[in-house]
């Protein structure tokens, strides 16, 4: 339905990206039906409606790639270590701050042993 539209007001998808705003991949992702390769439902659904007001569709007529999208394989967004953004999700920001922490412990640690031992000095070390 968008790529008919879109073909009768003969515009080319670079045109109706530099249009709308919206990349040349989520447009050619939309006209062929290619769910895991949009975005996530959040942002999907503004986009519809931008493509919508833009070739004069009926409002909600592309609602159907949200609701197919939602219903896709859920598999491919479990949780693993490979895919996690380290500073953009809460689970590489958790995995962050777990390692600083237990970086902190383990010089504390390594101090406690040192100051037991009498190794520690402020002393600079002078090698002869």
């Amino acid at each position: 339905m968008l790529k008919e539209k879109r073909e009768q007001r003969g515009l080319s998808r670079t045109d109706l990206s530099s249009q709308t705003r919206i990349s040349v991949a989520v447009i050619q992702a939309i006209e062929n039906g290619w769910l895991n390769q949009l975005p996530e439902k959040a942002y999907l659904s503004k986009m519809l409606l931008i493509l919508e007001d833009q070739l004069g569709l009926k409002r909600n007529s592309l609602k159907i790639f949200c609701e197919e999208e939602s219903k896709s394989d859920k598999s491919l967004r479990l949780f693993t270590l490979g895919n996690i953004n380290i500073f953009s999700s809460w689970q590489g920001s958790f995995i962050y701050f777990l390692l600083i922490g237990l970086s902190i412990f383990m010089i504390n640690k390594q101090q406690e042993y040192l100051s037991i031992k009498n190794s520690q000095t402020t002393a600079p070390i002078i090698i002869k």
